[in-house]
């Protein structure tokens, strides 16, 4: 190889190493896309017709870790709910570290579900009348995946992760992934157990997408469009949350507590203690010995119609879901204390002597272990192993639910001025 050839290979290469750094510098910074919809959208009526995210108005996400909207491209921020468009676009809600975190004894303050005070649509998820479940129910649910999970037995419980991304399958359906929202149909107006994705990842967010969504807020007032960078805090209703570690929480008085009032004035104070959600769960799920720390409350949904929105009071009413906990003594052989895809309701009468609450009925089928232990599973090849069961973990909860489109049509200018005004019970 003669010495001008080898030269001009090496100016070649140093151009082609220029080019490349001047293209690096030169890019501008990832930049969250930002919040655009100005509509139209449809409102919350129990009907049969399931709307899409663009068309629900006042959505709200937490992501695991919590993160900033902020450009550029987001980033870590505890405490921080974040606004979404359904079209890709966000911008930052409620940050709940404002003016004063609950108190912590881990130090650490990471928020896992989200709800309003008057959550839309709560009663035709969860329909009672003098105390007793009515059935059908009458809208359907949305619900998100954990991005962490364990194999079943006899597949030793190990840990393994769910993608951001779908399609998981389930033994009936294919879900959204870990960063996606999924969908169950209501009783009233489907066979039992039909699934499917609702949202998925760019929709929610477009730039960063989200890698492990975990609390849920939908319905709220909504800004429709906002320049990149601001906030949309103004127009959050996201006043019900809790964090990830539910006995880190209270203070040396009281506590601790599973659900928090927020107001962005004053700040967090309890809602639901902490007790009284063990004492539901243990009792529905037969398991009087659940440690009571391993209990943590990761998904939820509120009803409060009774006196003080500050109180859980008898006649108010929450739905939630707690973690997954593995556990080779589990009183049932299954190896889960929780699958953490149970989902239960419980009344404000609840005391830790004396639970009132249950698993929820949906979709023609109650939300209970024997359920989860069957259909909110998949399988994944392992070397040297084989194919594996996973069983997944439910992380946020809502409803949606919206009229078929000729009644819809009829309904857009009174979603319009609902959406600028604080939900009320639909």
């Amino acid at each position: 190889m003669n010495a001008t050839f080898t030269r001009g290979r090496f100016l070649l290469a140093l151009l082609f190493v220029v080019a490349v750094l001047q293209f690096a510098v030169s890019r501008p910074a990832e930049a969250t896309i930002m919040y655009n919809n100005p509509g139209p959208f449809v409102g919350p009526v129990s009907n049969p017709g399931l709307a899409g995210p663009a068309q629900v108005y006042g959505k709200e996400y937490s992501h695991d870790p919590d993160q900033s909207a902020a450009p550029p491209g987001g980033g870590i921020d505890p405490a921080q709910v974040i606004a979404w468009d359904g079209l890709g676009g966000t911008a930052d809600g409620f940050d709940y570290s404002l003016p004063a975190p609950p108190f912590a004894t881990s130090g650490i303050f990471e928020v896992d579900a989200l709800a309003n005070t008057h959550d839309a649509l709560f009663k035709s998820l969860l329909r009672m009348v003098d105390g007793q479940v009515v059935m059908p129910d009458r809208t359907h649910l949305v619900f998100s995946i954990d991005d962490a999970a364990h194999t079943s037995l006899p597949f030793g419980l190990m840990p393994t992760s769910i993608p951001a991304a779908g399609p998981v399958a389930t033994l009936a359906n294919v879900l959204g992934g870990a960063g996606e929202i999924s969908f169950e149909r209501g009783g009233a107006f489907s066979p039992p157990n039909v699934q499917g994705l609702w949202a998925n990842q760019l929709q929610i967010n477009g730039m960063p997408t989200p890698r492990d969504l975990d609390g849920l807020e939908i319905w709220g007032p909504d800004p429709r469009v906002l320049p990149l960078g601001s906030s949309a805090a103004a127009w959050a209703d996201s006043d019900k949350y809790s964090v990830d570690v539910d006995v880190s929480t209270g203070g040396p008085a009281a506590g601790p507590f599973s659900v928090w009032d927020y107001d962005p004035v004053t700040g967090s104070t309890p809602y639901v203690s902490h007790a009284d959600v063990v004492a539901v769960v243990r009792a529905a799920l037969g398991e009087p010995n659940f440690p009571h720390d391993l209990i943590n409350l990761d998904a939820l949904m509120v009803q409060d119609d009774v006196g003080s929105p500050l109180r859980f009071d008898p006649g108010d009413k929450i739905i939630f879901s707690i973690r997954q906990v593995p556990a080779t003594f589990a009183a049932d052989m299954s190896g889960f204390l929780s699958t953490g895809s149970e989902i239960f309701w419980m009344d404000g009468a609840t005391t830790p002597a004396a639970p009132v609450g249950n698993f929820l009925f949906h979709g023609g089928h109650l939300w209970n272990k024997a359920y989860a232990l069957m259909h909110m599973t998949t399988t994944r090849f392992v070397p040297g192993i084989g194919q594996v069961v996973i069983q997944l973990d439910l992380d946020a909860l809502e409803a949606v639910s919206t009229p078929e489109p000729t009644a819809a049509l009829l309904m857009l200018v009174g979603a319009t001025a609902l959406g600028t005004i604080r939900r009320r019970q639909a």
